[in-house]
């Protein structure tokens, strides 16, 4: 009798170490699986949110609206802001706000939480106090960057990059490239204007 409780409690002892051991290598993979889902998730977004720059900026710049006061796209620095800002002119189409819909003053810029911005609002505003927007492009931006690519009309192969476009420039940039410093990675966008002058096709935007 002693015997085969003896060998009773032997099997239960081999069957709880099985059972741990099973148990903790599917911990483990649990473990593994939501690092992974996890990484998997973050490349999700930040493939959204480069894909969501691409086409924002994308939209702003090909629909730039030529005025005669100043330039549809230039550079400008503000106070307590290190980087200068980008000021776009554009229609931003039709908005469920009438005040927001047609031509509006776009700024992209980086605010003191490290967010890309883009703030707009109306062109030639009636009142003082205008009512603005503000949308967060990106997020963890340690550094940005434009530059700006001037053709020479005379058909020449002399191409130049620049690193603002003042608003002494009558004429658009004809390719604008964003650099930006995201989770020590370096991004790139360039955006080719459509109203810009033509320019020799061996150039490379990137």
């Amino acid at each position: 009798m002693r015997r085969k409780a003896t060998f009773l409690l032997f099997e239960v002892l081999v069957a709880l170490s099985l059972m741990g051991i099973l148990i903790s290598i599917l911990f483990s993979f649990m473990v593994q699986s939501m690092r992974v889902d996890k990484k998997m998730e973050m490349a999700r977004k930040s493939i959204l949110e480069r894909q969501n720059i691409q086409i924002r900026l994308q939209d702003i710049l090909t629909t730039l609206v030529p005025t005669d006061q100043v330039p549809s796209i230039y550079t400008e620095k503000f106070i307590n802001f290190e980087k200068e800002s980008l000021i776009a002119i554009f229609d931003n189409g039709i908005d469920p706000d009438p005040a927001f819909s047609g031509t509006v003053i776009g700024r992209i810029y980086l605010d003191a939480n490290k967010n890309l911005c883009l703030a707009y609002w109306p062109y030639q505003p009636k009142e003082q106090n205008c009512p603005w927007r503000n949308e967060v492009l990106a997020s963890n931006i340690s550094d940005f960057s434009f530059t700006f690519l001037k053709a020479n009309s005379d058909a020449s192969l002399k191409i130049l990059w620049e690193n603002s476009w003042s608003k002494k420039n009558k004429q658009s940039p004809s390719i604008v490239r964003l650099i930006l410093k995201q989770d020590h990675d370096t991004i790139q966008f360039a955006f080719r204007l459509v109203n810009a002058h033509t320019i020799p096709t061996w150039v490379k935007t990137t």
